[in-house]
């Protein structure tokens, strides 16, 4: 939105659990080490008055996080423990949460499996009824209550999605108070990924080891193959993307770089991620040099193992599970 991902502001709610902490948003009082430092919310919208920010979970923060957000959402700014002033009517406010992601999980689920076998071979309507990033409400929505299935409780996907978000709303008019509520402008129910989408956030999550190797004068490239791998260990209708940047960070970087420093791989050669043709199970490095026209030369080419992991575990394990 602000052409930079420096211009968002990120303050994780689990951070702000206890009463105490949520003075850090403003900056402690006057008399409090670290007073002179600004708060953490305040002096970063002072600095970049024009940035989204994002409170993620924010049903896990102490409820005295609603003393300090309600006179923003309302009056558009804010003051500091300095008494210093801050705008934030150039700001996107966000607030994400998990409330009902259950009935969102399963309903879109439902609608999906519908969809498929009412549409087999004809093409029907789409379970998804807000283009492919979610579904916008005019009352409310977020996303972690248990849940009950849908099973039986409609003809339609159209039917399913409806009764979801009814669930869904619910949920949040029960958690948060009418007054927070009132100040939001709009509530969105998001889709869980599908397919498609997992592999678009995948290239993404990809895309940083192709600049940083490229960086060094290495041409990266990923194969089909190798996005199939692992997109079977770390894609996750449940988690989203979270797992994938996991994975790289754990399974395939590491791995990567001891390379870079032993001269194994170097400026001017390429690295192919792909599969194995012969271990299903295992993810090899293709290294070769490149000649003047971007060609491998011959004789330069070796493969090494990278990787070797059985797919991840059935539906319903732990989010951590597999990605070692």
């Amino acid at each position: 939105m602000f052409d930079s991902e420096k211009n968002l502001i990120r303050l994780d709610m689990v951070e702000y659990q206890e009463a105490h902490s949520i003075s850090r948003l403003i900056g402690p009082p006057p008399g409090y080490m670290g007073n002179d430092e600004g708060g953490q919310l305040t002096e970063a919208v002072r600095q970049r008055p024009h940035s989204v920010v994002l409170f993620d979970e924010v049903e896990n923060a102490h409820k005295n996080l609603w003393a300090v957000l309600l006179p923003m959402l309302d009056e558009g700014h804010l003051s500091d423990s300095k008494g210093n002033r801050v705008d934030f009517t150039s700001c996107l406010i966000i607030l994400t949460s998990n409330i009902g992601q259950q009935y969102i999980l399963d309903g879109y689920k439902e609608a999906r499996a519908l969809s498929a076998s009412n549409d087999k071979g004809s093409g029907g309507e789409s379970p998804t009824t807000g283009g492919a990033g979610g579904a916008s409400e005019d009352g409310k929505g977020a996303t972690n209550a248990a849940g009950g299935g849908f099973k039986g409780s409609g003809k339609s996907p159209k039917d399913v999605l409806k009764r979801m978000r009814q669930k869904v709303l619910k949920e949040v008019f029960g958690y948060f108070k009418p007054q927070v509520v009132g100040r939001m402008s709009e509530i969105i129910i998001f889709e869980p990924l599908n397919e498609e989408a997992l592999k678009g956030v995948l290239s993404l999550k990809l895309s940083s080891l192709t600049k940083s190797l490229a960086a060094r004068g290495v041409d990266f490239r990923v194969t089909d193959s190798a996005m199939t791998y692992i997109l079977e260990r770390a894609g996750s209708y449940k988690y989203g993307g979270r797992r994938m940047g996991k994975y790289l960070e754990k399974n395939i970087k590491p791995r990567v770089a001891p390379m870079l420093i032993s001269g194994k791989l170097k400026s001017g050669d390429r690295a192919v991620l792909a599969r194995s043709n012969t271990n299903p199970n295992q993810l090899n490095l293709i290294v070769c040099e490149l000649d003047e026209n971007g060609a491998c030369r011959p004789g330069t080419k070796y493969g090494t193992k990278l990787v070797v992991q059985e797919a991840k575990p059935p539906e319903g394990k732990d989010e951590e599970e597999s990605l070692d």
